[in-house]
C-alpha cells in the first residue's frame, strides 16, 4: 500500500458521507412570519412583492432538505421552474433593504444554483445580499458566507473561497461549537490548498477540539489533519491519522 493511500481513502469515504454540499449548521427551517419581517400596513404593490418573496423563501427553505433525498429530481425541477420568480425576489427584497429576507432567500436557493452548474449567478446574489449583513443575525450570515467560499472554490478561485471563510469564521465567534468547527474546517482545508500548511494545521487542529462529542465532525477533521501531515512530509503522521479517521467513519456507517 503507498503511504499516501490512508488520508486518500479517509477523504474519499468523508466525501461519500457528506452531503452534495454543505452541511446545515442552523435550525431547521422556519416559515416567514410577520415577526420575521416586520413592516407596517403594507399595501398595493410593495406588500404583493413582499408576499412573492416570503412565498419564495418558504418553498425555497423547506425543499432544501428534500434535494438530497429519493425525490430530490422532482423538487430540483419545480425550485428550478420558479428561479425567474426568486431572482426577481431577491432584487427586490436586496433593494427595499429587507436585508435578512434577501440572505435567507439567496442561501435558501443556493443548493439550485448549484446542483443547476449556475455557480457565477449563485455567488452574484449571495454577495449580493451578504454586502447589507451587518443588519442580518449572525448565524444567517455565516451559512450564507460558507455558501459563498464553496461557490468561489468551484471556479477555482481558492484565495476569494479562502477569505470567505476566514470571515465566517470571524462571524461565528460565539455560535455553537459544532458551527464554529465546521467553519474551522472549510478554513483549515482551503489554507491547505494555498500552501499555508502552518495555518491549515491549526485551523483543522481546532475543529477537531471543537468537534467533541461528535464522531462524524470529528472523524472530517482527522482526515484533514492527515492531508496537512502528506503534504508535510510526514507519512507515518498521515497514514496514522488517517486509519484512525477511516476507522471512526466505519463504525458510524455500521450503526
Amino acid at each position: 500500500m503507498r503511504q499516501s493511500s490512508s488520508p486518500r481513502r479517509c477523504r474519499a469515504a468523508s466525501r461519500r458521507s457528506a452531503s452534495y454540499r454543505l452541511p446545515p449548521l442552523l435550525c431547521p427551517p422556519r416559515p416567514p412570519t410577520s415577526a420575521t419581517f416586520d413592516r407596517i400596513e403594507l399595501t398595493g404593490e410593495t406588500a404583493a412583492q413582499r408576499r412573492a418573496a416570503e412565498q419564495s423563501l418558504e418553498l425555497a427553505e423547506h425543499a432544501a432538505p428534500a434535494l438530497s433525498g429519493p425525490d430530490g429530481a422532482v423538487w430540483l425541477e419545480q425550485l428550478d421552474a420558479q428561479s425567474g420568480g426568486v431572482e426577481a425576489a431577491l432584487d427586490w427584497a436586496r433593494r427595499s433593504g429587507e436585508a435578512e429576507l434577501a440572505l435567507r432567500l439567496a442561501t435558501a436557493y443556493a443548493p439550485v444554483w448549484f446542483l443547476r452548474g449556475r455557480v457565477t449567478d449563485g455567488r452574484r446574489w449571495l454577495e449580493a445580499a451578504l454586502l447589507a449583513r451587518a443588519r442580518v443575525p449572525s448565524h444567517l450570515v455565516v451559512r450564507a458566507l460558507r455558501e459563498a467560499s464553496l461557490f468561489a472554490r468551484v471556479q477555482g478561485q481558492y484565495e476569494t473561497a479562502h477569505r470567505l471563510a476566514r470571515v465566517a469564521l470571524h462571524t461565528a465567534a460565539g455560535l455553537p461549537r459544532p458551527v464554529l468547527a465546521a467553519v474551522a474546517l472549510d478554513a483549515g482545508e482551503l489554507a491547505a490548498r494555498r500552501g499555508a500548511l502552518a495555518s491549515a494545521e491549526s485551523l483543522d487542529a481546532r475543529s477537531h477540539a471543537l468537534a467533541a462529542g461528535d464522531a462524524l465532525a470529528a472523524a472530517r477533521a482527522e482526515c484533514e489533519l492527515a492531508e496537512v501531515a502528506l503534504l508535510r512530509g510526514d507519512a507515518d503522521e498521515a497514514r496514522a491519522r488517517g486509519e484512525r479517521a477511516l476507522e471512526r467513519q466505519h463504525q458510524l456507517e455500521d450503526e
